[in-house]
C-alpha cells in the first residue's frame, strides 16, 4: 500500500485557496489508491462530501506559539509517520513546518522522502531582506529545506523561476497548476433579472462584468472600476459586480461614490456555492486585474479564473504573477497590463460587442477546465511523480 502523510494548518471547513489545495490533493490521491493521512490543526476538519476510503484526518492541537508550537506538532507528525511505516511526507507550504526539515535530514538521513508545495508569496518571502515578518534565520531554514527536499511542487512558471533564483535545482522542481472541479463549476442557464432581484441589485442587467476576490489592493478592483467608468462614458450599459470582502472595502466604496457609479458597480458579500455558480453564469466577462503590490503581494495563480472558465465565461486578467499560466491568451480570454485602463477597455469592449467571440472563448475555457486544469488529472500526474520518488525509478 502506497502511503503519504501531509501536515497542514489548512483544510475544510477553513476557507481559502490553501484549504482547497490540500483537500483536493488528499481526496484524489486516496481515490487513486494511496493511503493518505492528513495531520491538521483545523478544528472540526472534515471531508465535505463525506468519508473517502483511504483518507484519514488526524486532529492536532490548535496553532499556538507559532514556531515553538509548530515544532511540537512537527515532531508528533514525524513520530506518527514513522510508527505507521510512512516514508513519504508532504508539506503543502513551507511555513511553518518545513523549517524543521534540515534538522530532520540531519537526524534521520534519507529515511523519509520529502516533498514541499509552493505557491507564490511565501516563496518571495524567502529572499533575504524581504518584508516577510520573520527572522532571517527562519528564512534561511526555509531556503535550505527547499534545496534539500526530494521534490518541490509549484503551481506556475512564475514561482518555479523564483525557486531557481533561491538555489533550488531545476531537476527537483515540478510544476502542477491549480485545478478546478468541472462538476461543481459548469455552464448553467440563469435568469439574470431574478438573480439581481434576489440579491437586491437594482437596474436591468444588460452587460455584466464580474470579479470574485478578496478586497485588497493587489486584486486591482480600483483599476476595474476606472475601466467601468470609461466604458460607461463610451455608452456601454455595463454593470460590474464584485463578490468578496476585505480591508480595501471602504476605499472602494468611496471610489464608487466619487466616480458616481453607484448605479453600476456593486460590492456584494460572499455567497454560498449555488449563488456563486449562478453569478459566474450570469456574467458576460470575468475580470481579475491582479497586480504585484510590494515585494510579497502577488497572485500565485488565479483559481477564480479557472472557475469562471469552467462555467464557460471568457476572462480578462492582469499579466502578473502566475496568472499567465491560468489563461490561454487570445483563446480563453485576454491578458492585459493590469494598470493600463485603455488596454483593459479595448479588450472588454471587443468582447462585450461580440457575443460569438465571448461564446468561443467561453467554450475554450470550459475545455481547458475539464482537461488541463481538471483536479483528477493533475493529482494523477502528481501521483506518478510521487510513485517515482518511492520506487527510485
Amino acid at each position: 500500500m502506497r502511503k503519504i502523510a501531509l501536515l497542514s494548518d489548512h483544510y475544510p471547513p477553513r476557507r481559502g485557496g490553501f484549504s482547497r489545495y490540500v483537500y483536493e490533493l488528499s481526496r484524489h490521491w486516496a481515490r487513486l489508491g494511496w493511503q493518505v493521512q492528513v495531520y491538521t490543526t483545523v478544528a472540526g476538519a472534515a471531508v465535505p462530501e463525506g468519508d473517502v476510503p483511504g483518507l484519514q484526518l488526524i486532529q492536532l492541537p490548535p496553532r499556538a506559539n507559532h514556531y515553538p508550537g509548530a515544532f511540537l506538532r512537527f515532531a508528533r507528525f514525524i513520530w506518527q509517520a514513522y510508527r505507521q511505516g510512512t516514508s513519504l511526507l508532504f508539506f503543502p507550504v513551507w511555513n511553518p513546518y518545513a523549517v524543521y526539515v534540515p534538522l530532520l535530514r540531519r537526524l534521520t538521513g534519507r529515511r523519509f522522502k520529502i516533498v514541499i508545495g509552493t505557491h507564490a508569496a511565501e516563496v518571495l518571502a524567502l529572499f533575504p531582506g524581504s518584508s516577510f515578518p520573520e527572522k532571517e534565520l527562519f528564512k534561511a531554514l526555509g531556503r535550505r529545506a527547499l534545496r534539500i527536499a526530494d521534490c518541490v511542487f509549484t503551481i506556475s512558471r512564475f514561482t518555479a523561476d523564483r525557486l531557481k533564483a533561491l538555489g533550488v535545482s531545476a531537476s527537483r522542481i515540478s510544476i502542477f497548476p491549480n485545478g478546478v472541479d468541472g462538476e461543481r463549476f459548469h455552464p448553467l442557464p440563469v435568469d439574470r433579472q431574478a438573480l439581481f432581484r434576489r440579491y437586491n441589485i437594482p437596474g436591468k442587467p444588460e452587460l455584466v462584468l464580474l470579479t470574485v476576490a478578496q478586497l485588497n489592493p493587489r486584486k486591482g478592483i480600483d483599476t476595474a472600476i476606472r475601466a467601468v467608468r470609461e466604458l460607461k462614458n463610451r455608452g456601454l450599459p455595463v454593470t460590474y459586480l464584485v463578490i468578496g470582502s476585505g480591508p480595501d472595502e471602504a476605499r472602494l466604496r468611496q471610489m464608487i461614490q466619487q466616480l458616481k457609479l453607484n448605479d453600476s458597480v456593486f460590492l456584494l458579500p460572499a455567497v454560498d456555492d449555488q449563488g456563486l455558480l449562478e453569478f459566474y453564469n450570469a456574467a458576460d466577462v470575468f475580470l481579475l486585474l491582479s497586480r504585484q503590490e510590494g515585494d510579497l503581494n502577488v497572485e500565485g495563480f488565479g483559481l477564480v479564473l479557472l472557475e469562471a472558465g469552467a462555467c464557460g465565461v471568457p476572462v480578462v486578467a492582469g499579466r502578473s504573477g502566475g496568472i499567465p499560466d491560468a489563461v490561454a491568451d487570445g483563446e480563453s480570454g485576454f491578458l492585459v497590463d493590469p494598470l493600463n485602463v485603455n488596454e483593459i477597455c479595448r479588450r472588454l469592449q471587443g468582447l462585450l460587442a461580440d457575443p460569438q467571440l465571448r461564446r468561443r472563448m467561453g467554450e475554450k475555457g470550459r475545455t481547458l477546465a475539464v482537461s488541463r486544469f481538471n483536479w483528477a488529472n493533475i493529482c494523477a500526474a502528481m501521483g506518478e511523480q510521487l510513485e517515482k520518488l518511492l520506487t527510485g525509478r
